[in-house]
């Protein structure tokens, strides 16, 4: 063997151990990066359970960091209704009224146009055929007068007669206001007829004749129907 062919087989030699070398050290490179970056994520997911658990910790003792949650709003109440009845079944309607807990009104459309149509004396005499006291429409407002907890009290003049709204339970001198404020800030008493009475007698004379007109004050409560005539100084 020449010179030549044992200086290549020896520099062959050397290389090969030096590429195992290589390999060697690579290898324990990473396997050292590998465990460093273990140890990393476990030091940090102490930190974050560690954080967490303060956190808990400050909620539950109301610290700075806990979050005051509003309550549970109650799911609200069902308001009043009324199921009006136009075309649709009637054992449906009142199905729907009965699981919604409202009053059942049937109602023909045809009708109650028909009725529109026609001046009071007509309007009567149509009714009185049909066997009927109302209209659809006056039955439907004062349903909805009653669900809502509403009456009407009028006052009469000589120019005009007029109804006024006020809530079910209200007292004279706050009926009185609903008109203006003066009659109630100067309030002295209610002359109060009901509407029945008038009507029977057929004129405010007559019913003062026969002691129907009655001289109220500032705790009479106010009833459906009733027509004031308000007495104030302001």
């Amino acid at each position: 063997m020449s010179l030549y062919m044992l200086a290549a087989a020896k520099y062959t030699e050397v290389a090969d151990h030096s590429d195992i070398g290589v390999v060697v050290v690579t290898g324990l490179v990473l396997v050292f990066a590998v465990l460093i970056l273990l140890y990393l994520l476990i030091a940090l997911e102490g930190v974050v359970f560690s954080n967490l658990d303060k956190k808990k910790q400050q909620k539950a003792q109301g610290g700075a960091d806990a979050v005051a949650l509003p309550p549970k709003a109650a799911a609200p109440a069902p308001a009043p209704a009324v199921q009006v009845e136009a075309g649709i079944p009637g054992e449906v309607v009142a199905a729907i009224a009965a699981a919604e807990g409202a009053q059942v009104l049937p109602v023909c459309a045809k009708m109650e146009a028909e009725i529109a149509e026609l001046d009071p004396e007509d309007k009567a005499m149509f009714l009185e055929e049909l066997g009927v006291a109302e209209s659809g429409l006056d039955r439907l407002i004062k349903a909805s007068y009653a669900l809502l907890g509403l009456i009407s009290f009028l006052t009469s003049g000589e120019d005009e007669c007029r109804a006024w709204t006020i809530k079910k339970g209200t007292k004279a001198p706050q009926a009185a206001g609903k008109i203006h404020s003066d009659f109630e800030r100067g309030f002295i008493r209610a002359e109060v007829v009901s509407y029945e009475d008038l009507m029977a007698c057929g004129t405010m004379a007559a019913a003062r004749e026969k002691g129907l007109i009655r001289s109220e004050g500032k705790e009479y409560v106010v009833q459906d129907g009733d027509i004031i005539l308000f007495r104030f100084n302001v």
